[in-house]
Parts: C-alpha cells; structure tokens; sequence
C-alpha cells in the first residue's frame, strides 16, 4: 500500500513538473525567409497552379526574386528611417515625455499584438468552418 502511494505521489510530482516546464517554454523564434527562398516558394506555387514550362519558371523565379530583394531592401530602408526618427525624437522630448511615448509605443504593439492574435484565430475559426461545411454537403 505505501508503495503504490509512493508510486502515485513521485508520478505526480513528475508531471507537474512538467506542466511547469511547459509552462515556461517559449516557442523558438522564427528566422524570416530569404529574398530566394521566397522565390522558390512563390514561383513552385504558381507552377502547380498555372502549369508553368521550364522557360517560363526561370522568367518567373528570376522576376519574383527581384521583387523579393527589393522588398528586403525597402524593409530595411524603413527600418533606418524609423530609427532615425526615434534617434531625432529622443533630442526633443524631456526625460518625462520619453517615459510616456515609449509606453505608448508599448501600448500600441501591444493593440496590434492582440488584433494579430485575433485575426489568426478569425481564420483558424473560419478554416474549421469551410472543412465542417464540406464535410456536411457529403
């Protein structure tokens, strides 16, 4: 009988020690695509769909990873800008004001956070939707 309450007692402990584990784990951070990892999805997606000859996916893998580089780079110009901007911004406002505007700034990735988190499941919500409806037409 001890035993098995020894049994019950460390099983428990085993597991909530991983419920707390779990708890604390962090999703690992994505790193983004390349300009030409980008291209290569873009254009073998367009392949199933369009049925592209071998010529025409070259033409189009090269006019899509132009694209995609110039998007890279418009990010990082804006990325730039932005810091620019934050850099000017610090000279002008008071220690005070600074506080204010940087929890504003939280306040604000923290609307867009939720609106994300909120579209995300919207679309989960109506992917389950379209999956229950074909499933009720047969």
């Amino acid at each position: 009988m001890k035993n098995l309450q020894k049994l019950f007692l460390m099983a428990g402990l085993l597991l909530s020690g991983l419920a707390v584990n779990a708890q604390n784990h962090k999703p690992a951070q994505r790193t983004p695509p390349t300009p030409e990892q980008r291209a290569e999805r873009r254009t073998a997606m367009m392949n199933d769909k369009l049925s592209l000859t071998e010529e025409q996916k070259a033409k189009v893998y090269d006019a899509v990873l132009k694209l995609e580089k110039q998007r890279a780079t418009d990010q990082q110009q804006i990325k730039a800008n932005r810091q620019a901007y934050e850099t000017e911004l610090r000279t002008i406002l008071t220690p005070e004001q600074q506080e204010k505007y940087e929890a504003l700034k939280d306040q604000r990735k923290e609307v867009i956070k939720k609106r994300a988190e909120e579209h995300r499941n919207n679309e989960k919500l109506k992917e389950g939707g379209a999956e229950d409806k074909s499933t009720e037409q047969k």
